[in-house]
């Protein structure tokens, strides 16, 4: 009897014991930092087209640059690409430079450019000639993430730029983002950095190797505002009457003129402020007071139509002189309403250090660091 008992208490003790420990459970699922572990990114030797979509999707596009069929269009002066990527070995991109068929003149048909890698600038210019280039922007012994931008500092009028493909080892990370502001220019060829890197009667004063757009007052302005840039400048453009066959509100109305001077234009994002330099061709072409004062009009509406009716507008004047400031300065205050209708204007240092009798690469610095301050205090500030 007490073996059966004992049996029978041997038996029960098991079966508690058994009731105690949990079965495991096949879809039980795994622990929350399992869960949450993302996939790592696969390394890839790739050409990306620059032309599809979901190949540029990473990618950040600056200024009036677009996509098109056949790649990004980047003509204006300071336009250009950015974007983040983890990178093996070479980084090359293939690009386009051609010479838009409305301009008829003598200039050399090159593009320069201004690399950044992680924030630092390359003091080498890159350099791509007329037709199809193939241009190593990088080569990395060790793989890493770095932050990649390039910046054209050949304004439209030099060369017009597509971006056709680029080529690496590994993946692009996640697309920059934008910045706080944005700051749209509209000048001649001060603005675009014309003879900025040379001096005086210098032969090539015109041509792109003696142009920096990224040393021009508009784009150090912006850097010191830590915003983003766009920039519709052309060297020889009037407000009303200038050296070329167009005006600035024709030329401002386009996405990019040379290339396409019937493709309207419309911002798909607002800019903050717009700054214009215009008025030193006028002068020198003895545009007529009348049709200046209406065209100054004309292009200030026109600016507000692309970026809201209550964009602030800062028209800097006087790096090379007068530059018809009291016909401009009339239309500003007398007909558009001056600072009560969020029009100002600046007054920047006159100097002719440069090619040609243009601004040189200090007086640039100096106007950005003016035009900076005037934006930041003043404009931003109020």
């Amino acid at each position: 009897m007490k073996k059966v008992l004992s049996i029978i208490l041997a038996l029960v003790f098991c079966l508690t014991l058994f009731a105690c420990v949990k079965p495991e459970d096949e879809n039980t699922p795994e622990s929350p930092a399992d869960d949450n572990k993302p996939e790592p990114p696969t390394i890839i030797h790739k050409v990306y087209n620059l032309s599809s979509e979901r190949d540029v999707a990473n990618i950040k596009i600056n200024g009036r640059s677009k996509l098109g069929t056949d790649g990004i269009h980047c003509d204006s002066s300071v336009s250009g690409i950015e974007f983040n990527a983890y990178v093996e070995g070479d980084l090359t991109l293939t690009l386009n430079v051609s010479q838009s068929t409305n301009l008829n003149e003598n200039i050399k048909n090159e593009c320069y450019f201004t690399l950044y890698i992680d924030g630092v600038r390359s003091e080498t210019r890159l350099k791509a000639d007329a037709g199809d280039n193939t241009l190593t922007l990088a080569s990395f012994e060790t793989g890493a993430v770095h932050n990649v931008k390039l910046v054209k500092q050949t304004g439209a009028h030099g060369a017009l730029c597509t971006l056709k493909s680029m080529e690496f080892t590994g993946y692009f990370a996640e697309k920059p983002a934008d910045k706080e502001l944005l700051v749209e220019f509209v000048g001649d060829s001060i603005t675009v950095g014309y003879g900025n890197l040379c001096t005086g009667a210098d032969p090539q004063r015109g041509h792109p190797i003696m142009q920096d757009g990224t040393k021009s007052f508009a784009y150090l302005t912006a850097e010191k505002l830590g915003a983003d840039i766009s920039s519709m400048c052309v060297s020889g453009m009037g407000v009303a009457k200038g050296h070329r066959q167009f005006t600035a509100d024709e030329f401002f109305d386009a996405t990019s003129f040379y290339r396409d001077p019937s493709e309207k234009y419309t911002a798909t994002r607002k800019a903050d402020v717009v700054v214009i330099n215009l008025g030193t061709n006028d002068q020198s072409k003895q545009a007529d007071m009348v049709e200046l004062v209406n065209k100054v009009i004309s292009l200030v509406k026109l600016v507000r139509q692309k970026h809201g009716n209550n964009v602030p507008i800062v028209w800097v004047h006087g790096m090379m002189g007068n530059g018809r400031w009291e016909d401009i300065s009339f239309a500003l205050e007398k007909q558009l309403g001056g600072t009560e209708k969020n029009i100002y204007s600046l007054a920047l240092p006159q100097n002719s250090e440069g090619g040609g009798g243009h601004p040189g690469l200090t007086a640039h610095e100096g106007a950005s660091v003016a035009l900076s301050e005037f934006i930041k205090n003043t404009v931003l500030g109020k």
